[in-house]
């Protein structure tokens, strides 16, 4: 399951005369880890999983389809020799302020049923055999906090 289906990107780029490349699976995936790594630590992941969610909430379908537009428009505009185009930066930089809102608690998660998805804050740590919860103790391991990636 996707964040996003390609009617809803189609209803971004509102252009019939578009063509989609026969497989855009990697734009997709470019949405789904973009919004992954905005909100890691701060809402439980992925929103695809049905364990954690009943449906993919209608904010992260819309973020999800303005970056998947992004790339699909800033792709065919590079093909055409342009360098870029004010459309895909409009449609980035607007999913851009959705995920920060979002972060910031400024606009609330909310699923289709109404119901308001928490904010976790959960300090991931990062060892080179993957992710591990907090609640270990190998105090010889860096831990960084997703906050403080300026400072890494």
């Amino acid at each position: 399951m996707a964040y996003v289906e390609l009617a809803d990107v189609k209803k971004v780029l509102k252009d019939s005369l578009f063509d989609y490349p026969g497989s855009i699976a990697s734009e997709f995936e470019f949405a789904e880890a973009y919004i992954n790594g905005r909100l890691a630590g701060h809402y439980p992941l992925p929103f695809d999983d049905t364990d954690i969610y009943a449906s993919v909430p209608t904010q992260i379908k819309w973020i999800a389809a303005h970056l998947v537009g992004y790339k699909l428009w800033d792709g065919a505009v590079a093909l055409e020799g342009q360098t870029s185009d004010t459309a895909a930066k409009r449609w980035k930089k607007l999913a851009d302020e959705w995920l920060t809102r979002l972060v910031k608690l400024e606009e609330l998660l909310v699923l289709d049923d109404g119901t308001i998805i928490s904010i976790t804050n959960d300090t991931l740590r990062f060892y080179p055999s993957g992710v591990r919860d907090k609640a270990d103790n190998d105090k010889n391991v860096p831990m960084f906090k997703r906050a403080d990636a300026h400072q890494w």
